[in-house]
């Protein structure tokens, strides 16, 4: 899992000491792509995002007669 951590700070007039947000906060991104994303999905032993999976998958379009 990939995990970095940002600055939740917004420069609030008491400091961040007092406005009860943490100053960092994790963000859990794709182990693939590396884009940032509410919802991973465990795939192949990685956490991937719901577009690298897809890409994983062999789509086949079927088209049917007329």
């Amino acid at each position: 899992m990939i995990v970095r951590y940002e600055n939740n700070c917004v420069f609030c007039s008491n400091g961040c000491r007092h406005c009860g947000r943490d100053k960092d906060y994790p963000v859990h991104a794709c182990n693939r792509c590396r884009a940032d994303d509410e919802k991973l999905y465990k795939w192949d032993g990685e956490e991937l995002c719901l577009d690298c999976i897809i890409e994983d998958l062999d789509l086949e379009e079927i088209e049917y007669g007329e």
